[in-house]
């Protein structure tokens, strides 16, 4: 500990249409992935620890990620620290959502789009 486990299963992943996405006029989509980090901490001050471990995902999640044939671009929706709600004691968990946005022409997803 501490651990991240990453999910995309909790929500639809919505696409829209995006015309003339390749140079020779062919559609394409404009993609969204919701994803989670959950971040499972084991420490005397778990807060602090959660904070800590922020501070070093965010600025790697900020820049372009590029994937093989792919331009990715990650927003950051919320965070979310884990307290129990009726003892205010920390469920040792945190969660930070993005929003991923990339591209793809609709005949092969795993082209970019323009």
């Amino acid at each position: 500990m501490p651990a991240l486990t990453l999910t995309w299963a909790d929500r639809p992943e919505p696409a829209t249409i995006r015309p003339m996405a390749t140079t020779n006029g062919a559609d394409g989509y404009d993609r969204t992935l919701p994803l989670s980090i959950i971040v499972h901490l084991k420490d005397l001050d778990p807060e602090e620890e959660f904070d800590r471990i922020c501070v070093l995902i965010e600025p790697a999640m900020a820049g372009i990620i590029e994937l093989p044939g792919l331009t990715i671009e990650a927003l950051l929706r919320s965070t979310e620290y884990f307290v129990n709600r009726e003892t205010g004691i920390s469920l040792l968990a945190g969660k930070l959502d993005y929003s991923v946005a990339y591209k793809t022409v609709a005949a092969n997803p795993e082209l970019s789009a323009q």
